[in-house]
């Protein structure tokens, strides 16, 4: 009896980490379709798909900000951030990294 619960013990550990690994990675925030649609050009705002990410070009050309969105965040998600703040900032024009 002890042996079997010598290896059944970290068998269940291992099971539920893993069943905590699995839900914990395939939960994460995505973007919507406002999220989506922030990532057409108007407003004052033109937005280029770059090979790394997107890039929101307001009114100024004076200063730039790169943006990396954070874990566990589709990059698209931050696109109405992204696009309110370009188009309001006379001197920045963001960048997200993804």
């Amino acid at each position: 009896m002890r042996n079997k619960l010598k290896w059944l013990i970290p068998i269940i550990v291992l099971a539920v980490l893993a069943g905590t690994f699995i839900v914990y990675t395939g939960d994460y925030y995505r973007a919507d379709d406002a999220a989506r649609a922030s990532l057409r050009s108007g407003g004052g705002v033109r937005v280029d798909q770059t090979g790394y990410g997107y890039r929101f070009d307001g009114p100024s050309d004076a200063a730039a900000l790169v943006f990396y969105p954070g874990g566990k965040v589709e990059a698209e998600a931050y696109a109405p951030f992204l696009r309110r703040l370009a188009a309001a900032a006379d001197y920045i024009a963001g960048h997200i990294a993804s």
